[in-house]
C-alpha cells in the first residue's frame, strides 16, 4: 500500500475548531472525516498528529500568516510551487510535524 511504499511514519492534519455558517453538517462531516483518518493510522501503526492553525503558521514564520504569506513562505522553502493555500497548509501542516517528530528524537537519544 501507499504507506510503506513511500515510507510514512507519521499522517498530520489541521485541526479545525470553528464550522463558520456550513456549522452542523460540515461538523458531522468533520467528525467522520477525523475518525477514518484515526482508524486508518491506528490500523497502520502510524502515530496521526493534528496542529491548530496558528501552530502551523508559526512555523511557516509567523502565527497571523495570511493565505498569500503562507504560500510565499512555502515558494521560498521548498523547490515547489504551491498550486493555492490548501497544498501550502499541507506543506506546512507537514513540516510542523516534522519538526516536533525531530525535538522528539533529539530529546529521546540524550
Amino acid at each position: 500500500h501507499l504507506f510503506s511504499k513511500y515510507r510514512i511514519t507519521h499522517m498530520s492534519y489541521e485541526s479545525v475548531h470553528g464550522h463558520g455558517k456550513a456549522g452542523v453538517k460540515t461538523a458531522y462531516l468533520w467528525g467522520a472525516w477525523e475518525g477514518v483518518t484515526l482508524m486508518v493510522g491506528d490500523t497502520l501503526g502510524i502515530p496521526c498528529m493534528n496542529y491548530w492553525t496558528g501552530t502551523i503558521k508559526k512555523t511557516a514564520g509567523t502565527g497571523r500568516a495570511s493565505k498569500d504569506m503562507m504560500i510565499e513562505a512555502a515558494k521560498q522553502r521548498w523547490d515547489c510551487c504551491p498550486f493555492d493555500d490548501n497544498e501550502s497548509d499541507a506543506l506546512w501542516c507537514a513540516e510542523t510535524c516534522r519538526l516536533e517528530q525531530e525535538t522528539i528524537n533529539a530529546m529521546d537519544n540524550r
